[in-house]
């Protein structure tokens, strides 16, 4: 963070000159010293950020520093959980972690909130300088504020051009992600963009793909007809989202049905008397497809949702509440069965139904957690054939602890401890649980488990969904909790959820 102290220190001595506030961001900074013990910090650091007040480039700077000193602090306890997790450490180690991480991260979350409420000129523009030259920040911070402060001083346009042309992912992201939030077209950053749809990180694909929908261009429309045959997936779903929102059309993702929409308009688009038009959708998010919008796949259904996806994960609650009864629906009588046998009848079903193309693999969770494998596996039969056998050995234990289930999900998925990007194993996970999440007891109480917070468990998911790039659906099985928790964090990941009783 070199260009980022420097950067800090010459903001003090400017402010120092005048006289005004030194003193309170001495203090603040201090207080954001790297500590090893963050927790018996957390108290001081509250009393230091409400006292600092304003939004100047100086109080900018530190609020940014401030973050970043956090979000490593976070990482390494994140790094510790992650290890141990594999190792099937004691749960009251998970706590431990979990009680020193879950105010850090909330802490985070609110000095992260005081920067990108700063409104003054010059303080954004600094702000956009740091995003743009530390590559030592952290990555969706970095993109944070890039989004907040992208529309800057008129300066910043050849910088931005400049960086979009890099090959380095978390360099081009940030560049694009600047662009897009400003106000005007720059002409010269479409060639650019047009040459990034062939970048080989889907992640910068899909943000120029982003950035040519926000500011719409006839050699970007020509340029995503062309790519959208190359991609699957919901890189191919972004995409074409994209193309839905510049010309109106409503062609899901085929890239026939595209193909044909370019040959009737080519001439008109290219001639500049076809209205394209700019902005956003949730598709272009998630690359989920609309409703009743046309799919090259087939309706693979997974308790009624439909399975789109290419890479595929599901989590599977394991805890010993999924013994009690529900009714089977698909019986004639309608006979009860256990909430596990619904589940892993389901499951059993469904991975047969997947193409041999795509990815799959399966966690359960209770007090532990463990995967089918530790790579997502081809869905070939003597992989699904071996999946349903481990499915059938799997028994009931312990409580919900869905955190820790979340969290091995997406780091099988190649989520880092550290905020980087990272280029997403899965990209459409489907959770089914029974019941309200719970943790190991705090000590000194006599129950087992207690509940944990579905809050902490929304934020830590928008955390490790890398720019929402992963569908998170949700089953509920059973009334035993209210489904609304589950609903929201299927909503904040683009996803659906189904209850069955």
């Amino acid at each position: 963070m070199q260009h980022l102290s420097l950067s800090v220190g010459i903001a003090l001595a400017a402010l120092a000159s005048f006289g005004t506030r030194a003193d309170e961001l001495d203090e603040f900074k201090a207080a954001f010293a790297e500590s090893r013990s963050p927790a018996t910090t957390i108290e001081r650091r509250r009393v230091a950020l409400d006292n600092l007040k304003g939004d100047s480039k100086p109080i900018a700077l530190a609020l940014l520093e401030a973050a970043t000193t956090v979000e490593l602090e976070a990482a390494r306890i994140v790094e510790q959980r992650r290890r141990s997790l594999f190792e099937a450490a004691e749960p009251d180690i998970e706590l431990q972690r979990r009680e020193v991480l879950d105010p850090l991260r909330e802490f985070g979350q609110l000095i992260t909130w005081h920067l990108l409420d700063v409104g003054e000129k010059a303080a954004l523009d600094a702000l956009l300088s740091a995003a743009l030259d530390d590559e030592d920040l952290p990555f969706r911070l970095r993109m944070a504020v890039a989004e907040r402060a992208g529309d800057g001083d008129a300066k910043f346009a050849s910088k931005l051009i400049a960086k979009m042309k890099r090959k380095d992912v978390a360099e081009a992201c940030v560049a694009i992600a600047a662009y897009i939030a400003r106000d005007e077209r720059a002409v010269q950053a479409i060639p650019i963009l047009v040459k990034q749809l062939g970048h080989r990180s889907a992640l910068v694909r899909e943000m120029a793909a982003r950035a040519l929908a926000h500011h719409p261009d006839p050699k970007g429309v020509q340029a995503l007809v062309r790519r959208l045959e190359k991609e699957r997936g919901r890189t191919r779903g972004r995409m074409a989202a994209a193309l839905e929102i510049v010309t109106r059309a409503q062609l899901g993702d085929r890239p026939s049905a595209w193909q044909d929409w370019w040959r009737e308009h080519e001439d008109a688009v290219m001639a500049g008397e076809f209205e394209l038009t700019s902005g956003t959708s949730s598709a272009l998010v998630t690359g989920a497809p609309r409703e009743g919008r046309a799919l090259d796949n087939d309706t693979r259904r997974y308790h009624s949702l439909s399975v789109d996806g290419e890479a595929v994960l599901f989590l599977l609650d394991r805890s010993e509440s999924m013994s009690a009864t529900m009714r089977d629906a698909h019986a004639e009588d309608g006979a009860a069965l256990t909430r596990v046998d619904r589940a892993k009848q389901e499951l059993a079903r469904v991975l047969g139904t997947l193409p041999e193309t795509s990815t799959f693999n399966v966690v359960v969770f209770s007090t532990g957690t463990t995967a089918f494998a530790q790579t997502m596996k081809l869905a070939t039969a003597d992989n699904v054939a071996k999946a349903r056998a481990w499915l059938d050995s799997v028994d009931l234990v312990g409580g919900t602890m869905l955190y820790d289930g979340l969290d091995y999900g997406f780091q099988l998925g190649g989520c880092p401890a550290t905020d980087a990007p990272f280029e997403t194993a899965i990209d459409t996970l489907y959770l089914l649980t029974d019941g309200l999440p719970t943790r190991p007891r705090a000590e000194g109480r006599n129950r087992m488990f207690e509940a944990d917070s579905f809050e902490a468990i929304r934020a830590a998911v928008s955390r490790w969904n890398l720019l929402g790039r992963v569908v998170v659906n949700a089953v509920a099985l059973g009334q035993d909790f209210p489904a609304q928790h589950l609903r929201g964090l299927a909503e904040d990941n683009g996803g659906g959820l189904v209850q069955e009783f």
